[in-house]
């Protein structure tokens, strides 16, 4: 398995980002070493916010419906979210 921040699976692709939230505004700040995306969003780790955060940020970013948007963890207890191509 690779660990590319963000890498191709099945028709979409594995992101790995490294979350902080609580940011003024939820933006993408960069790379997290080799293996993670660094991504800052602005709501709070309470009641699934921060989760629905990332999903939306990423399904805004390549184009996909929030809910086609998978949140997850890893086989190496890493994050990982799915983002399906877009179509």
């Amino acid at each position: 398995m690779s660990s590319d921040p963000v890498a191709p699976k099945g028709d979409g692709a594995l992101v790995r980002p490294r979350v902080s939230p609580g940011a003024k505004r939820t933006h993408l700040r960069g790379f997290h070493g080799d293996t993670a995306l660094k991504l800052r969003v602005d709501a709070p780790p309470v009641d699934g916010e921060a989760n629905a955060a990332i999903e939306r940020f990423l399904a805004e970013k390549t184009g996909v419906p929030p809910s086609d948007v998978r949140d997850g963890v890893g086989a190496e207890r890493v994050r990982e979210v799915l983002v399906p191509r877009p179509g």
